[in-house]
């Protein structure tokens, strides 16, 4: 083969390699009703976020209670339900920073105590401080398991907002 015949080869074959999806092709999201995303496949999904708490320090009569409740929880759930977790964290709570100031110079009237404040918030915002946001995300099909015939026309036997509900 010579250095034309090569070239050609390489070009024939970027013209017709498989082409990557569009990004749309990766989405399974079909329709939002109701704070509820629903797929193409009939997944229905919602993002709530939650304010998690530290159990590490309950006694051991409200851990025990907390225990009870998470696997109630968990067992109540339909089959193929899905439950993932995000933790978000970002650089500098400015939020936490902002409350607390506000709250320690609301009974300082002297310019010392004011100093006082002043020069711990610098300090706190030259470290590293964080703010997380908890979030969960829940995941479930219909009961009937109904599968769409294609990604754009599903089957449904009652409207898409009771099926929501």
């Amino acid at each position: 083969m010579n250095g034309l015949e090569l070239k050609l080869t390489r070009l024939r074959a970027l013209l017709h390699a498989p082409k990557p999806l569009s990004l749309g092709q990766y989405l399974n999201l079909w329709s939002f009703q109701d704070g509820v995303l629903v797929g193409v496949n009939l997944d229905y999904s919602s993002v709530y976020e939650i304010e998690a708490e530290n159990a590490f320090f309950y006694e051991p009569s409200r851990l025990d209670l907390f225990n009870i409740q998470a696997r109630a929880f968990l067992n109540s759930l339909p089959p193929h339900a899905v439950l993932q977790f995000l933790v978000q964290i970002r650089r500098n709570d400015n939020d936490m920073l902002r409350e607390y100031r506000q709250t320690a110079l609301e009974g300082a009237a002297d310019d010392w105590s004011r100093t006082i404040v002043q020069k711990k918030c610098e300090f706190i915002a030259g470290k590293f401080s964080q703010r997380r946001r908890c979030f969960l995300f829940t995941t479930s099909r219909t009961a009937d398991g109904k599968a769409p015939m294609t990604w754009l026309l599903p089957i449904f036997r009652r409207p898409l907002k009771e099926r929501v509900r």
